[in-house]
């Protein structure tokens, strides 16, 4: 489901966001792959068309990494399988070095960022985070047969 970004893109003056040295943001990712897998499927929204690097999807907070990662995917539905929340984990990272982005509550970054990012804490599959689960699922009115 690759959703290319808006036409107007280059015509729109961007909204600049400054990241400081040591926040975190926040990785909701699979499990097979290290938080900071930079993947090259194509089929994101900030993907290299071509595939010739890596991105790393983040959100600014726990909600917008599970709509990010999880929720989008299941909007029409409002429902999240176990095996979703089984196989997908959540990760806090670190901004190593300020970082100019774009302003949303969400962001890509290209593999070429890779040394500017490291990961403070694996917090487990969605599934082993119970209370968390819970309230993002009360707030986006979602479902699981968790």
């Amino acid at each position: 489901m690759h959703t290319p970004p808006p036409p107007d893109l280059d015509d729109r003056k961007p909204l600049i966001h400054n990241l400081k040295a040591g926040e975190i943001w926040y990785r909701s990712h699979q499990i097979a792959h290290e938080p900071l897998f930079f993947g090259k499927k194509k089929s994101q929204r900030w993907d290299a068309p071509a595939g010739d690097y890596g991105v790393l999807y983040l959100g600014a907070d726990k909600f917008c990494a599970f709509m990010e990662s999880i929720g989008r995917g299941v909007l029409t539905t409002r429902f999240v399988p176990k095996s979703v929340l089984q196989l997908r984990g959540l990760s806090k990272i670190r901004i190593k070095r300020a970082l100019r982005l774009i302003e949303r509550i969400a962001c890509a970054l290209f593999d070429s960022c890779a040394p500017l990012v490291e990961v403070t804490e694996h917090c487990g599959s969605w599934a082993e985070q119970p209370a968390l689960l819970a309230e993002i699922l009360d707030h986006y009115g979602f479902g699981t047969d968790l």
